[in-house]
């Protein structure tokens, strides 16, 4: 059915909530839409749900439900939402984005575009203290500032790696999916474990099927960070969680360019576990060189060693799944 499903998947997110729902209820210029909040309860444990409902009631927002996914990941939760999902394209709001009062307008008037498969935005800081002199060089991993800012909207299909906060896209991509047995490989952020990745993963997977995506800046929201979630070795947890989802977006990379330029002996080396396991190791004994010689300063040094051990300590301990995952991708044609 045509509209937008906007998907909120939530994990005791009493404290985040109330400002993400607010924002979402009170839109403006959607009256004559057909749209609908889903709320995914991914087993909270405080009082979210409760208060969900006392907004829902408060603004008179009918087009609001709650539903529960009981295996914890935020993959597994937004999963949820699209199979609940009435309408054709899904928009996936995290519980800490504070969308634009036009949101759901621009999102509907942007996706009438046929060729967008999968649509990507930006986000705006919004902080609850003022954040440390290190933050403004990595808030990329925080999913904070616009890729390209001067870009009404950019083909990304080349990059496939869209943020999922504000992220909008075509449910038949889903179908698509899982008429091929397609199963993810990254389940994502699970209770306050630091394993992302299931974002890019269903936008690699989508590319393999002939989807485009594409990054606009005429989406806005403001991505609330609390303090707690800022600090240095929260951001080194994110690293190390960057290095581990690497190992299985890594195949849809190869058989991606496998297929666009042919069979070459890059891709016939990196199918070979020990080879990407051994090429990190040297890259890590490098990085550890040239910071003993002065050349790397300790923080950077610190962020080449936990990506690299994240991606070598999976790819050891999962080299079977990561071999595995090579036929399952393939499938996706």
């Amino acid at each position: 059915m045509l509209g937008i499903s906007v998907v909120v998947v939530s994990y005791n997110s009493e404290p985040l909530i109330s400002p993400t729902l607010q924002c979402l209820f009170t839109q403006k210029s959607a009256e004559n839409l057909n749209w609908e909040v889903i709320l995914v309860n991914n087993n909270s444990t405080d009082k979210t749900v409760e208060l969900a409902k006392e907004l829902a009631s408060k603004f008179t927002f009918t087009n609001f439900r709650i539903v529960d996914e009981m295996q914890p990941g935020t993959a597994y939760a937004r999963f949820k939402g699209v199979a609940e999902a009435k309408f054709d394209i899904i928009c996936f709001v995290d519980d800490d984005n504070r969308v634009a009062n036009n949101f759901i307008a621009t999102a509907f008037g942007l996706m009438q575009n046929q060729e967008i498969g999968i649509l990507g935005c930006g986000a705006e800081g919004e902080y609850e203290e003022e954040p440390p002199e290190w933050f403004d060089a990595e808030k990329d991993a925080f999913a904070i500032g616009s890729l390209y800012p001067n870009e009404k909207l950019l083909d990304m299909t080349f990059d496939a790696n869209l943020p999922t906060a504000g992220m909008c896209i075509r449910k038949e991509i889903f179908d698509n999916l899982k008429a091929k047995n397609w199963q993810a490989q990254l389940s994502g952020r699970i209770g306050s474990s630091q394993a992302p990745g299931e974002d890019s993963e269903l936008c690699q997977a989508a590319r393999l099927l002939d989807y485009k995506m594409f990054y606009t800046n005429e989406l806005h929201f403001k991505h609330f960070m609390p303090k707690s979630r800022i600090s240095w070795q929260r951001f080194l947890d994110m690293t190390y969680g960057f290095g581990v989802t690497d190992v299985f977006l890594l195949p849809y990379k190869l058989i991606y360019d496998k297929r666009k330029y042919g069979s070459n002996l890059k891709y016939w080396l990196r199918k070979h576990w020990f080879v990407n396991y051994f090429g990190k190791k040297a890259t890590l004994f490098k990085a550890f060189l040239n910071f003993k010689l002065g050349k790397i300063d300790t923080e950077n040094f610190e962020k080449i060693k936990a990506r690299n051990s994240g991606f070598c300590e999976t790819i050891w301990r999962e080299n079977d799944k990561f071999n595995r995952s090579f036929i399952v991708i393939n499938k996706l044609k």
